[in-house]
């Protein structure tokens, strides 16, 4: 199995747009953002440079899943299939082999940006950073596995027209009243609805622990129903996949 991740991992490192919308375009949004904010002292800078560090690391692995790995799906359904049927790769190891190459590139992404922020935009290697880090990486793991739904669902011409308002309404749900104090309150009442605002609560509350395992009990549950719903969409498109 760790052969194969390490093949899959290094298949899709080489895809350009891999590289262009989860690396090249953070960091883009990553200068941009840094040189619009950039008054103030060091403390705040440094602050500043954090919480840019944790956006585009967001804005980087919910991308992967939602644009990256669902077109990636669709595009390979006939090799996907091909394997289903020729070999014994189950679906159940296709799931968990094809999440765990897109978790460890989602790693690798977020080692760019702190490593990037940490070299020219005095970004702060402290444990807060990292635990912020490990929370939007836990995250993403829901949207890895919606990005396979997605990838089995839709055909690539319907996934090129859908995934980017997709992916922009799943990064509206990380915006809160702790960000944006002037949010409108029902706004607030339909992102409760999706793992994203809960991720975003344990981020803006990182010391008060009761509330953060609250919220991680919760984005587990998200997770474990994300699984089970992929199993499912998997099992209903079984026969468009193997037939591909």
């Amino acid at each position: 199995m760790s052969t194969t991740i390490k093949y899959e991992f290094l298949k899709v490192i080489r895809n350009k747009r891999f590289i262009m919308f989860t690396l090249v375009a953070p960091l883009f949004f990553y200068v941009l953002l840094y040189s619009m904010s950039s008054s103030g002292g060091a403390e705040a800078k440094a602050a500043m440079s954090a919480m840019l560090a944790v956006l585009c690391s967001t804005f980087a692995t919910v991308g992967s899943g939602i644009n990256t790995l669902s077109s990636r799906i669709a595009r390979e359904k006939p090799y996907i299939g091909n394997i289903l049927v020729t070999t014994p790769y189950t679906p159940s190891k296709f799931i968990i082999i094809t999440s765990a190459v897109q978790i460890l590139l989602n790693v690798f992404i977020e080692a760019v940006i702190i490593l990037f922020g940490a070299l020219f935009f005095k970004l702060q290697l402290t444990r807060e950073l990292f635990i912020m880090e490990a929370v939007i990486l836990y995250l993403s793991t829901f949207y890895v596995l919606l990005g396979l739904c997605l990838g089995f669902v839709l055909e690539t011409v319907t996934l090129q027209a859908l995934s980017f308002p997709i992916y922009f309404a799943a990064m509206a749900t990380n915006v809160t009243q702790q960000m944006y104090p002037g949010m409108p309150g029902f706004i607030t009442t339909i992102q409760r609805a999706f793992p994203g605002f809960y991720a975003t609560k344990m981020i803006s509350n990182i010391s008060d622990h009761a509330q953060a395992l609250s919220n991680l009990a919760i984005l587990s549950v998200y997770i474990v129903l994300m699984l089970i719903v992929t199993l499912v969409v998997y099992r209903y498109k079984k026969t468009s996949i193997v037939g591909a």
